[in-house]
């Protein structure tokens, strides 16, 4: 805030909240980052979180996005009254943008939904202008959209490629604009 912006934007991926090292589809990057001391001792560390979310949440749902979505609902809201609270003797604006998941399915069968709207709701209830990109995204096919292989055989579910990334600022400039 020391620079003064006139506008942040939180773009928001539902893999958002897993943890870097030990959720496995970030453990990739967590482990090229994290070189534990000892393995046996992360093993347990490891062993320990997921005992801890199954106990604080046992009620969540097990697709991955919508159980951690569901297990840290409540730091996602923390995080959501902090950057209000950062801002809120300033006259920047937040905008809070939702990227939809890349399913495997494409957008015509489109689990996740619910998820928009919930978020949708808190991030409104936080002073927030939401910008939800699953509307655009739902008018083209996925592999126009996100970052993968030429044959399709592999594909990032959370990271547009150029061509999302051009339909995303095309919709936050929409929102900014006059």
């Amino acid at each position: 805030l020391e620079y003064e912006p006139d506008l942040v934007v939180w773009g928001y991926v539902f893999n958002d909240p897993a943890h870097a090292v030990f959720h496995p589809e970030n453990a990739e990057l967590g482990r090229y980052f994290y070189r534990p001391d000892s393995y046996f001792v992360h093993l347990l560390k490891r062993k320990l979180f997921f005992a801890a979310e199954r106990r604080k949440r046992p009620d969540c749902p097990e697709e991955y996005h919508a159980r951690i979505n569901c297990i840290y609902k409540d730091v996602i809201d923390d995080g959501l009254r902090a950057i209000r609270s950062l801002v809120s003797e300033t006259e920047t604006e937040l905008i809070f943008m939702i990227i939809p998941v890349f399913e495997t399915g494409g957008y015509s069968s489109y689990s996740l939904g619910y998820l928009h709207e919930d978020l949708t709701e808190r991030a409104e209830m936080n002073g927030m202008r939401v910008l939800d990109i699953l509307p655009t995204f739902s008018k083209y096919a996925n592999s126009q959209l996100r970052t993968g292989n030429e044959d399709d055989s592999w594909f990032d579910p959370w990271h547009p490629g150029p061509f999302g990334h051009r339909l995303i600022a095309e919709q936050l400039a929409l929102q900014i604009r006059p």
